[in-house]
């Protein structure tokens, strides 16, 4: 559990940290330079250094920084302690300040913006970082941008955690990773959702609704997939009778949620191959591209509902 909420923070960081850079934190904002509003990208524009700076510096020069605290340089994103993508302002121990590597400064011992960002890479006036690093991030700009996080946090304790690689080395079923997504281990031999409908024994009980599971991880899916314009409801009667017909006619299930409506396991096979017996239809699609419950003849998954 404890690397499960590492690996859900590391994420956070890694997709995230656009999403906090809204304009406008609580409060009013003071500006120098007559028009800037939050709004303004005063970033790689010479005309407004002094938003930063108490004078231009020259090269060589310390920075002469208006404010001492970086979150105040740094205003217009929005940054507020509750919303930090890195915490802040805590002062290191001697264990973590040793993680830190050379090139990514303190400010007495303690994380600051410019622990991660480069903020003198803005100063480009003739913006040849803007299109390269357009973050200001002090790793390689054609790295991902994890790898700024494993500068100082060990990989191995950060790796992604994939709830889908349910059997070890040696075939066995890995049952904590069954609880991501069920309250306890179902009997993939016995259990069904049609027997947990119907309240038999060999229920199959879920912590969150499919598609919450779903896009705990498939984020991006909860925008980009066909399925969120009309999918994700009650199928009609016509439509459920020939999802009925094509289980039957194909061996294989195409399982509704708790309300009976449409969600991501019903054309996916979210099991590792191996799990479910493989004459039994719950185990159709494991393991076959995409995870779709029906792979051959085209789109035929959809015409599993849809007749055309």
């Amino acid at each position: 559990m404890k690397k499960r909420k590492k690996a859900a923070f590391i994420i956070f960081l890694a997709v995230s940290s656009a999403a906090y850079a809204s304009k406008g934190p609580p409060g009013e904002m003071s500006f120098v330079n007559h028009g800037v509003t939050p709004d303004t990208n005063i970033h790689f524009n010479e005309e407004f250094c002094t938003e930063c700076h108490l004078e231009i510096p020259g090269k060589g020069q310390k920075l002469l920084l208006r404010f001492a605290d970086f979150t105040q340089t740094c205003r217009c994103h929005g940054y507020t302690p509750e919303n930090y993508t890195h915490p802040l302002g805590t002062k290191l121990s001697p264990e973590d300040k040793r993680k830190i590597p050379k090139g990514f400064p303190l400010a007495e011992d303690t994380i600051t913006c410019n622990t991660c960002h480069d903020l003198t890479l803005q100063c480009d006036a003739q913006g040849k970082a803007n299109h390269r690093n357009g973050n200001f991030l002090r790793v390689n700009s054609l790295q991902p941008r994890s790898a700024l996080c494993y500068q100082c946090h060990d990989i191995s304790s950060y790796q992604r955690l994939s709830p889908h690689q349910q059997l070890d080395s040696s075939g066995k079923i890995i049952k904590a990773k069954c609880l991501y997504c069920h309250r306890m281990k179902p009997d993939e031999k016995k259990a069904t959702l049609k027997k947990q409908r119907s309240g038999a024994a060999g229920t199959v009980e879920f912590v969150e609704e499919f598609n919450t599971l779903c896009f705990r991880c498939h984020y991006r899916q909860t925008r980009q997939h066909i399925i969120n314009a009309n999918h994700l409801k009650p199928p009609p009667a016509k439509i459920l009778a020939n999802i009925a017909n094509s289980e039957k006619r194909l061996g294989v299930i195409f399982p509704l949620d708790g309300k009976g409506a449409v969600a991501c396991p019903t054309c996916h096979n979210p099991h590792q191959r191996g799990i479910i017996p493989p004459e039994l239809p719950g185990a159709k699609g494991a393991g076959e591209r995409k995870r779709l419950r029906v792979t051959k003849q085209g789109h035929k998954i959809c015409v599993a509902c849809h007749n055309y």
